[in-house]
């Protein structure tokens, strides 16, 4: 099992769901149950950044979370953590930099 990380840029006015597929990490009858979504900058030693975030969801063995916003030139530390119907608990960090073209 590896630990699911990865990056991405986008642009302040840009508003869009990034999925996270967890099925390699389900035990066949095993669901996910709840997400969790925080966000930091990397900017300011950890400071959050509720702001970047606009909701998160699931689907079958699918979490999403939906980015908004951000200061351009800012690199944010998104943490996704999802619980299961065995209730194993699942982190995956997103690196997002938000940079105006």
């Amino acid at each position: 099992m590896h630990p699911v990380t990865f990056s991405f840029t986008k642009q302040p006015a840009e508003r869009f769901s990034i999925g996270i597929d967890w099925r390699d990490r389900l035990a066949e009858t095993e669901t996910l149950s709840a997400v969790e979504v925080t966000a930091e900058r990397l900017d300011l030693d950890g400071t959050p950044a509720p702001e970047v975030l606009d909701g998160s969801g699931i689907a079958g063995a699918i979490s999403y979370v939906t980015v908004k916003n951000g200061t351009s030139g800012v690199t944010y530390k998104i943490t996704v953590r999802v619980r299961t119907s065995l209730d194993n608990v699942y982190e995956a960090d997103l690196t997002m930099r938000v940079l105006e073209v």
